[in-house]
């Protein structure tokens, strides 16, 4: 409904079980428990800013948010009250929706914006993913699950592989993932958003200057930086596994080696494409505290949305 009648945002809607099993089939493991309740359903969302005048375009965002609708942890079940608040785990695909908006009002002539909003729900039931499962993802790869509590990585991974794809052919692309993804972002900068680079767009500062615009905008931003080693722990250890989902070991950079994933599992790794994954988990406001909508006006401040 924040849509309807604006002319300069397209949307498509994907809700076919049977598609999002074949084209976003980790999306569709992790909310697998949850299809038997039809609100519960997985739905990709598709939204697109295109200005009046294409030929002004100098840059294309495309964006992947984080909607798990609610989040038990599912198998591994979150205990000790750690599900209370769960109900925001949707808050990056919220920030990309915010974001399109934005644009759909200000109009900024010089973007394109490509927004995917990957809603799911992390159930426990008897038809939960688990642990030990292997998932082949859009791209082929094999993916082994090591814990059903880390399902924002997988819930993102296909829709970022098909833009991953779809950047080849765009003008001047960026990719960017959203989510309230990790607990240790949160314990290494409380309410902060982590901003990581791949190697791409770290050559061009582009999470320091996403900084820079936070702090004009109120929204505060970590610099984090993504490692090798946090690429190469994501390697299957098992025959047969391209990647594991989380390594249960790798606890002191937790944060960045699930940055690392999102580049092997989205087809990254060896493209010369800017990509910035933001984890907003303690960013995006816990309950009592009102959502903050972080990171959308950093976002509309540094791609020029906001002059």
């Amino acid at each position: 409904n924040s849509f309807a009648g604006i002319t300069n945002i397209t949307i498509k809607v994907i809700d076919d079980e049977k598609i999002i099993a074949q084209e976003y089939p980790l999306l569709a493991a992790v909310n697998r428990a949850a299809n038997h309740v039809d609100r519960h359903k997985a739905r990709v969302v598709e939204l697109e800013y295109k200005p009046h005048d294409s030929s002004r375009v100098t840059e294309t965002l495309m964006l992947v948010g984080k909607g798990v609708t609610y989040d038990t942890g599912g198998a591994d079940i979150k205990i000790s009250g750690k599900m209370a608040g769960m109900s925001r785990d949707k808050s990056g695909a919220a920030a990309v929706a915010g974001f399109l908006k934005a644009c759909s009002i200000l109009k900024p002539p010089h973007l394109k914006v490509v927004g995917v909003l990957c809603l799911c729900r992390n159930s426990v039931g008897s038809d939960s993913y688990v642990s030990d499962e292997l998932l082949v993802s859009r791209s082929g790869k094999t993916v082994r699950v090591t814990n059903t509590d880390a399902e924002g990585r997988l819930a993102m991974a296909d829709a970022l592989f098909k833009l991953t794809e779809e950047a080849g052919n765009a003008m001047n692309p960026h990719l960017y993932t959203i989510a309230t993804l990790t607990g240790h972002a949160r314990a290494c900068y409380g309410n902060y958003v982590a901003a990581m680079d791949n190697y791409s767009a770290r050559a061009t500062n582009h999470s320091a200057r996403l900084q820079f615009s936070g702090g004009r905008m109120a929204e505060g931003i970590e610099v984090s930086t993504i490692r090798p080693e946090d690429l190469a722990v994501n390697v299957g250890k098992c025959k047969g596994d391209d990647l594991v989902q989380y390594d249960t070991e790798a606890k002191c950079r937790n944060h960045q080696l699930a940055a690392g994933f999102l580049i092997k599992v989205g087809g990254l790794e060896d493209k010369n494409i800017k990509y910035t994954h933001l984890d907003i988990a303690g960013a995006a406001g816990i309950p009592p505290e009102e959502p903050t909508a972080i990171p959308v006006l950093t976002l509309c401040h540094a791609h020029k949305v906001l002059l």
